[in-house]
């Protein structure tokens, strides 16, 4: 990545389509090579070959937002079950 790449929630995915971005995101549900996550919003994800999504648990994902404000997957990083969403939602606040 020698780019930057933004962190931000849902609620910025139309500010950024076409970028390479940042997101923490729950999984709700898993579908295939698709999954439904929440960060401040739904939002519909498409996985890798690498992807090793766990439903209910949270990721740190990195993607491209694609024109319908999904996003393809690139690399994610499990963080496990408790995260602070406050928190992580005051980071990205503080980003922009």
């Amino acid at each position: 990545m020698d780019k930057p790449t933004p962190r931000i929630n849902a609620s910025l995915c139309e500010q950024f389509v076409d970028q390479t971005v940042r997101m923490i995101v729950k999984v709700k549900k898993l579908k295939g090579d698709t999954a439904l996550v929440d960060s401040s919003g739904l939002i519909e994800v498409h996985l890798n070959r690498d992807s090793n999504f766990i439903e209910g648990n949270t990721f740190e994902i990195i993607g491209k937002i694609n024109p319908n404000l999904s996003i393809n997957v690139l690399t994610s990083i499990n963080f496990g079950k408790d995260i602070d969403f406050g928190a992580v939602d005051s980071v990205v606040e503080i980003s922009h």
